[in-house]
């Protein structure tokens, strides 16, 4: 239960850490479908959605910070989802 958790979410920090992108959006998923009310459910897709928009990929991006707001909206994580979202809008569209 926990214990596992915890050992896949601090894979998944620790393949940030590293820089692997990839292996970042196979593990959070595989936590997610371990645990999609886990206690780092919010960080999984938060995280998910860091990868698809530093890959230039909003609407993924933004479909997995909007889990996090619509799931989490008073989390720590729902203030980076935010602010992930922010960012996509401001790359994506020049007229605000």
């Amino acid at each position: 239960g926990t214990l596992a958790a915890e050992a896949m979410a601090g894979r998944v920090r620790a393949l940030a850490r590293l820089g692997r992108h990839g292996a970042v959006l196979s593990a959070a998923a595989d936590y997610l479908a371990a645990f999609p009310g886990g206690r780092g459910a919010a960080e999984m897709h938060r995280r998910r959605g860091d990868v698809f928009a530093g890959r230039g990929d909003c609407g993924l991006a933004v479909a997995e910070y909007e889990r996090v707001l619509e799931r989490w909206s008073g989390s720590p994580e729902a203030k980076r989802a935010r602010a992930g979202i922010q960012a996509c809008a401001g790359t994506s569209f020049t007229d605000e």
